[in-house]
């Protein structure tokens, strides 16, 4: 038993894949923007929790592989998704600290849409799920014990099948919702699924949404140097991020074809307002302070949207749950009534 518990242990070792820290990685590319070399940086950084990574990476350094061709492997896979993307285009050390930014500003965006989302969206499932067993269990019960106190009204009869119709179209929608939620959130499906929307919505919180992701990177590529160019290069080749690869390249496309820049991003994909922003940028030759006055703009846009999503959730939520204490307060009161008639 001994032997077969070493042998798994061993095994699990030998798969485990070892990552280099969020701190390890923001100090190598700290390290490397003063001139240190990369073996130098990982000397200077080494300590016990990351000696058996380094070592693993200073040992295919000496066998001669190339760090633009291993970094990867030791990468957790937020990183590596832009890093092999960058990587193709542009040196190592902007690579990396391209993908650092990239990475800390998906994590600002996600923390975002947790916080004004998640809380509204869980009460709504819990509160339909809840009415939706309420009905299905209890209020039978609660009807029946009642009938032999009193008769039952046709008012509270058809309150009754009225929560229970409402509570079966939420249940249905809330299914049909998280079908599609799951559906789309597949990479592949999310080009899709996007241009479906489209055609009903024009203008809206689809295009703030994808227009803030496409500028955040867009102006991150500008930020460390890169040609508009080389930036639709590196956006079109994000394979993890379906949708700002498509704007993307929807963009690179009209480029090539002799457009001129505020032109080629004035897409139905995105916000109008982009348009705008980017006019008065190239007019003035300050395309990164309008990029930053655009992102603050919009960022405030998309959250105020996410907040009155939530609210609304909420307040759905709350009136649902209202309507029920106003029904089972009232099959409650009815055994009172009739004590009151003796």
């Amino acid at each position: 038993m001994k032997i077969l518990k070493l042998y798994l242990k061993r095994i699990v070792k030998a798969n485990a894949t070892q990552h280099i820290s969020n701190f390890d990685l923001l100090a190598i590319h700290r390290l490397l923007q003063t001139g240190f070399s990369f073996k130098e940086c990982l000397s200077l950084l080494k300590n016990p929790k990351n000696a058996e990574v380094f070592a693993a990476i200073d040992q295919r350094l000496q066998d001669g592989e190339m760090i633009e061709k291993l970094f990867v492997d030791y990468l957790e896979k937020k990183y590596a998704d832009y890093f092999s993307a960058l990587i193709r285009f542009e040196s190592f050390s902007i690579s990396l600290g391209l993908m650092i930014e990239m990475v800390q500003d998906d994590d600002m965006q996600n923390k975002m849409y947790i916080k004004n989302l998640a809380y509204p969206s869980l009460i709504l499932i819990a509160t339909i799920l809840g009415i939706y067993f309420f009905n299905l269990w209890v209020f039978p019960g609660m009807l029946e014990i009642m009938q032999n106190f009193a008769q039952i009204n046709d008012t509270i009869l058809y309150l009754h099948l009225t929560m229970q119709l409402i509570a079966n179209i939420s249940l249905f929608m809330l299914i049909i919702i998280l079908v599609f939620i799951l559906y789309f959130k597949q990479e592949k499906n999310q080009v899709k699924g996007y241009i479906f929307f489209h055609r009903f919505i024009k203008q809206g919180f689809w295009q703030d949404f994808v227009t803030n992701d496409f500028v955040r990177f867009f102006y991150h590529c500008q930020k460390n140097g890169l040609s508009t160019k080389q930036s639709m290069a590196v956006l079109c080749n994000l394979p993890h991020k379906p949708l700002i690869a498509y704007v993307a390249a929807s963009i690179d496309k009209q480029l090539q074809n002799g457009e001129i820049m505020e032109k080629a991003l004035n897409l139905s994909l995105l916000d109008q307002a982009l348009n705008k922003f980017m006019i008065i940028a190239i007019n003035t030759s300050r395309i990164e302070e309008m990029l930053v006055g655009y992102m603050e703009v919009n960022a405030l846009k998309v959250k105020e949207r996410c907040r009155n999503l939530g609210v609304g959730l909420q307040l759905f939520s709350y009136v649902m749950l209202g309507i029920m204490l106003v029904f089972v307060y009232q099959i409650l009161l009815m055994p009172l009534g009739v004590i009151s008639h003796l």
